[in-house]
């Protein structure tokens, strides 16, 4: 998949002329500086510090582990509770578990909405230069906590559950199944809500307080696009990719105990791109354009994501998955079968399958990797020519001329020489 995407992206950015965007993108408008000689070509330019950038990012992650932690003692009060819940009998035990995850979904919710606006906040303290390093650092702070925030639960019940509070049926796939589908459900559906139904409700608010006195007057098509809700580019594409990412966590960390994931997350997302592209049509002001090379850090996390979903995987399938003990409750097929060292959750021989599942896998996908070039070769040609259409029109000569690579070298050389002096000379200005 994220071979596709790559062999995709570089397509996009020929055809909108993207490819090398970031080495000349602009600083944000928020970014403060001190005013300083540039050493590539002398001209005035911002410059912040990279060492007081450093202690605001150190600050911001040290907050972060704080809210890790705090995640990690709800985690375990809400597992506490559905474990005193389910000691009363009847209805009202199984009520008062399935009580627990609900709440544990509407936990994940808030945490997250909560945690992303203090990211936004030190993240503006740290004085990104451009806007994709800001994006990326928010992304990175984001997606850490959100994952925690969204599988620590599942991976509880996985690997600990059975050494802590024990299984039915001699295995917490079932619990796992039970949990994950509930929480993965109303996810999808607090989803649907949030980018579908209150955007409606909201853009009917504003327009009744923006048109009020003007009854029976007919607006003009500008009077119309104010009417509509202003867009936040930047945020609204963040939550929606942050998201994805974490569906995609769901779908592929877990499909081994719950197969349906994959199946509600197509249906969802099907009937989410027709509601998506209705609200930017009819509920929210036109977006202004702005240029982008790649979608950034979310191919590193997508990458990140699938390796551990392959990991995952393989120790529900070894070590939660207690397939010996299911072959071995017929001992009268399977008494020779299987000895008292297989059944143990760490035996040498679930080890060996682990280790060989998810060695197999990460083998099939670098061979895919391999022979999936990132940027197909009808692209690379064509970004090739491009450069050298520039490079001749810039130096009225074959760029693959020997004497043409003498003159160029010794043109930068001196531009070198001269930036340096320039640069010298605005810095004595400048003080």
């Amino acid at each position: 998949m994220l071979q596709q995407w790559r062999a995709r992206e570089a397509k996009l950015q020929l055809e909108w002329g993207m490819a090398g965007f970031q080495r000349h993108e602009r600083d944000r408008v928020h970014f403060q500086g001190e005013l300083t000689a540039s050493h590539v070509h002398g001209r005035p330019v911002l410059y912040y510090p990279a060492h007081r950038r450093y202690r605001s990012v150190l600050r911001s992650n040290l907050l972060m582990g704080g809210l890790v932690l705090v995640v990690v003692g709800v985690v375990a009060s809400l597992r506490l509770l559905k474990v005193i819940l389910a000691r009363f009998e009847g209805v009202y035990g199984a009520v008062g578990g399935y009580s627990a995850n609900i709440l544990n979904s509407v936990r994940i919710q808030l945490m997250n909405l909560v945690y992303t606006r203090v990211a936004i906040a030190f993240t503006e303290k740290e004085n990104h230069q451009t806007d994709s390093q800001f994006e990326n650092s928010l992304i990175s702070k984001m997606i850490l906590f959100q994952a925690v925030n969204s599988y620590s639960t599942f991976y509880y019940i996985s690997f600990m559950k059975s050494h802590i509070e024990g299984c039915e049926f001699d295995s917490c796939m079932t619990d796992l199944c039970v949990s994950l589908g509930i929480i993965f459900t109303m996810e999808v559906a607090g989803n649907m809500a949030t980018d579908i139904i209150l955007p409606h409700y909201k853009a009917k608010w504003r327009r009744k307080q923006e048109t009020e006195g003007t009854h029976g007057l007919e607006l003009t098509p500008i009077e119309e696009e104010c009417v509509l809700m202003p867009y936040n580019r930047r945020m609204h594409n963040l939550r929606d990719f942050a998201k994805l990412v974490i569906q995609y966590g769901y779908v592929t960390m877990f499909v081994t105990a719950f197969p349906a994931a994959p199946v509600m997350a197509w249906v969802a997302n099907l009937i989410k791109i027709r509601m998506d592209g209705n609200k930017l049509l009819y509920l929210h002001q036109r977006v202004l354009p702005q240029g982008k090379e790649d979608i950034g850090i979310w191919k590193d996390v997508l990458a990140a994501f699938s390796r551990v979903a392959v990991v995952t995987n393989a120790a529900l399938v070894s070590f939660t998955l207690n397939r010996y003990a299911l072959a071995a409750s017929s001992r009268e097929s399977t008494t020779g079968d299987f000895d008292d060292q297989e059944l143990t959750t760490w035996s040498p021989s679930r080890i060996w399958y682990f280790i060989l599942f998810q060695y197999l896998v990460f083998s099939v996908l670098w061979l895919l990797e391999k022979l999936a070039p990132d940027v197909p070769e009808a692209i690379s040609i064509q970004l090739e020519r491009s450069e050298h259409i520039l490079a001749t029109v810039l130096f009225d000569h074959d760029p693959g001329d020997h004497g043409l690579r003498r003159r160029r070298s010794s043109i930068l050389s001196s531009c070198s020489r001269n930036a340096l002096d320039q640069g010298d000379d605005n810095n004595e200005k400048l003080k």
